[in-house]
């Protein structure tokens, strides 16, 4: 939406916040119950988020061998074996956002870093593998969109991640899609 008036802007971004709130909150009271006992919900989005970057950085293992697409129990993760893939840390931090009445998707897409674009020419082509498969959260903040939350301990840690300051998920082209839980 380009607009130069911010009145306009935030007009029009209520239509598709309202459209978020009414299908990016869903999760079972199963789930909600279970984010609420490891979770401070009723505190600060930005303590929540943060306690979750402790949680998935220090508490948890990134299971490699995992394939994508399976089914991983959330509370397998919060309390038992705190592991799994990819995919089940980036819904286990949608689960949480939703719990908090955050609306919140799961996205996908390739996670290319610059090294792995050294020496192309404007007209290279890139192979990207499964190898480059990523997970990751996005959580909505009225009136900005769409903020990538990324909860991978290898990813967090390492320095090729950087924040993305725009979602190419949201933008819905190209290698990414969200999705909802």
């Amino acid at each position: 939406l380009r607009t130069s008036e911010p009145a306009d802007y935030l007009a029009a971004e209520k239509g598709y916040r309202d459209y978020v709130y009414s299908t990016c909150l869903d999760i079972s009271a199963e789930d909600k119950q279970l984010a609420a006992n490891h979770f401070d919900l009723q505190g600060s989005q930005g303590k929540l988020r943060s306690d979750m970057l402790s949680f998935f950085v220090s508490d948890t293992v990134l299971d490699r061998s995992k394939t994508y697409g399976g089914e991983s129990s959330f509370a397998d993760m919060l309390e038992v074996t705190c592991r799994g893939g990819e995919e089940d840390f980036a819904a286990a931090a949608v689960k949480i956002f939703r719990a908090k009445g955050v609306p919140a998707r799961l996205c996908r897409g390739y996670f290319i870093t610059s090294d792995m674009t050294k020496g192309l020419t404007d007209n290279s082509a890139l192979t990207v593998t499964s190898k480059q498969l990523h997970y990751w959260a996005e959580y909505y903040k009225d009136g900005i969109g769409w903020q990538p939350f990324e909860v991978c301990p290898d990813y967090i840690k390492s320095k090729a991640h950087q924040p993305r300051r725009r979602s190419p998920c949201s933008r819905g082209r190209g290698q990414t899609k969200g999705r909802d839980l």
